[in-house]
């Protein structure tokens, strides 16, 4: 994809996995995935959530810079 448009969408599902095997049983988990180019990331923290879209701000931000999609 050349350009990222000035605007996108993500899907973040999350959910209790439980591990009766272990001394903390229940523990979140999620996926976060990009609608237009369908990336996706496992997470089990909130941290891992706002890395994967750190990644598409700076990419917005590079291409803002080099004058991208202008509305």
């Amino acid at each position: 994809m050349d350009h990222l448009p000035l605007a996108q969408s993500f899907v973040l599902r999350i959910w209790l996995e439980d591990n009766s095997t272990s001394s903390t049983p229940l523990r979140w988990r999620g996926r976060i995935t990009n609608v237009l180019d369908e990336q996706t990331r496992f997470v089990d923290s909130f941290r891992q959530v706002e890395e994967f879209l750190e990644g598409y701000m700076r990419q917005w931000s590079d291409e803002g810079r080099r004058g991208g999609d202008q509305p």
